[in-house]
């Protein structure tokens, strides 16, 4: 095995960064055993450096150590060609790849180049030894750091200017297997095993020796136990640097057929603890219908109702974006009704932890806090973006392009959005505390133009998946991936399809598929 050079770097906020001396850099045979080696004199971060470059100066390191958990350089040298079989079983945009040229949210690091804090070895128990190859552990790692509240990057400045040709990693059939039984589960393994074997029929005996392997291994390597007090970056309290009271807000509601609903979502922003710069709805209800009672029921709200002739959620909020002249954007749904300390919770949350976005949860009328989801119970970096509870930096709205019009009347806007922040390099922090009530109401909404849930289908005949559905995965990803997420959404679809039903959709696959596919052309003539 070859030695891995590690430099102990150290953070003072007295006298900056300094690295160790040349005669205090020590030699391990695997990156355990140098852990291990540190133990409690572990120093701010330990930069892992095996490149043929030299490694960067201690002013380039300085503003990383205190603000990540871990960093590296792994969309540049080879990390983003690894583990891209993971769309055949999510569309999480986490597992996307962001620009290599630019600071992003990223796990896949490589062993290369990586700057990693001590914290995260401590809370997270070290490597699993379940992986095969080092690169395997490295990256799920990262991977563990981001999923429970890390701050993970990928920083090209960390070999900016440097060499980098250089042996590109890869990570053993085996080792891929590992990744997807320890973070998708037995059923997502084999649905995926299922999609690898039919896409490449050739390497089929070899793939299903690596699965072998991989049971064997993960059944005999217990995972690495997680502390009970986490002390990543996004589970740490911190204290906001700015002065939030004079952070301006504009909330934006687009609303269609739900007056009796908006009129609760704005007495429960008029009682927001952090006063709201202005309040901006977007009214797409035909002329005819329009009532403009509810709107006069708020004279301390500084409220403007803009009236559109032609509904689409998407259209709707991208006009009041134009038109809104806070700093932060609150995008709100017009059947939801929040606490008094919604916006304040999500403002305190992006100026303390430095994001651009926040998303909240939804809580329902019939549900309370033990029904979140344990993923959804702390603070990390969002693999969803709630557009009926989430404050987003309206320039960063802007710069990324805002509401796609494709989806004006299908599902996905949101997704959409997210994925583009996710992929411009900006940070999306969930946020369990703000929890507005939303009354999913039955009728208005989506529910005007027939679509409200990517598992269902309009009618016996109507296209499915949703073509927004078959339009955002085009976008995102390769054709093998868009299959097998093609099949899973008809296989989903039973839970919100009585059987029968749900046969009769599988029987009829090939022609709804043709219609949503046709119809997912007509909205990339009309997107973005």
């Amino acid at each position: 095995m070859s030695m891995i050079r590690l430099y102990l770097v150290q953070h003072n906020t007295d006298v900056g960064l300094t690295i160790w001396p040349e005669k205090n850099i020590r030699w391990f045979p695997s990156l355990t055993e140098a852990w291990h080696a540190l133990g409690d004199q572990s120093p701010g971060a330990v930069l892992i450096w095996n490149h043929p470059s030299p490694p960067p100066s201690g002013d380039k390191l300085c503003d990383l150590v205190p603000s990540l958990d871990f960093a590296h350089a792994g969309l540049l040298l080879g990390g983003q060609d690894l583990l891209t079989s993971t769309s055949l079983v999510t569309y999480d945009w986490r597992f996307l790849n962001g620009g290599p040229t630019h600071r992003c949210v990223s796990w896949r690091a490589t062993p290369d180049v990586a700057l990693i804090h001590p914290r995260v070895w401590q809370d997270l128990g070290g490597f699993d030894t379940a992986y095969a190859s080092l690169q395997g552990q490295v990256m799920d790692l990262a991977f563990r750091a981001l999923k429970h509240g890390g701050r993970v990057w990928h920083c090209p400045e960390l070999i900016s200017g440097m060499q980098t040709e250089h042996p590109k990693p890869s990570l053993p059939a085996q080792d891929q297997l590992i990744f997807f039984l320890r973070h998708f589960g037995f059923k997502n393994t084999a649905y995926a095993l299922f999609w690898m074997l039919l896409l490449n029929p050739r390497s089929s005996l070899a793939t299903l020796q690596a699965y072998r392997k991989a049971l064997v291994a993960v059944r005999r390597k217990i995972p690495p136990l997680v502390s009970s007090e986490l002390r990543l970056w996004f589970r740490q309290p911190r204290t906001a640097a700015i002065n939030q009271r004079r952070t301006t807000v504009s909330a934006i509601i687009p609303t269609i057929g739900r007056y009796d609903y908006l009129e609760k979502a704005l007495a429960s922003l008029e009682r927001q603890t952090h006063p709201l710069h202005e309040v901006i709805v977007a009214d797409q209800n035909p002329p005819a219908e329009r009532d403009k009672a509810p709107y006069s029921l708020f004279p301390n709200l500084k409220l403007r109702v803009i009236y559109l002739d032609r509904p689409g959620q998407s259209t709707a909020r991208n006009i009041a974006i134009a038109s809104a002249t806070g700093e932060w954007l609150f995008f709100f749904d017009d059947d939801s009704e929040a606490q008094p300390d919604v916006v304040q919770t999500h403002l305190e949350g992006v100026l303390k932890y430095g994001v651009d976005a926040s998303t909240g949860i939804s809580m329902t009328p019939w549900g309370d806090r033990s029904n979140v989801l344990p993923q959804a119970s702390y603070r990390r970096i969002a693999d969803t973006l709630e557009t009926g509870n989430a404050l987003i930096r309206r320039t960063v709205v802007v710069e990324v392009g805002a509401f796609d019009p494709a989806f004006d009347r299908g599902v996905n806007a949101d997704s959409d959005l997210g994925t583009r922040l996710f992929l411009a390099g900006y940070e999306n922090m969930l946020n369990p505390e703000p929890s507005p009530m939303h009354h999913k109401a039955p009728y208005g909404g989506l529910r005007t133009h027939g679509a409200w849930w990517r598992e269902t289908s309009e009618s016996l005949l109507g296209a499915f998946p949703p073509p927004t559905q078959v339009y955002f995965l085009r976008r995102y990803f390769p054709r093998p991936a868009r299959a097998a997420q093609y099949a899973r959404l008809f296989l989903r679809a039973r839970k919100r399809n009585p059987l029968e039903t749900w046969l009769l959709m599988i029987l009829l696959a090939p022609v709804k598929l043709f219609r949503a596919r046709r119809a997912a052309d007509l909205l990339a003539k009309s997107g973005k």
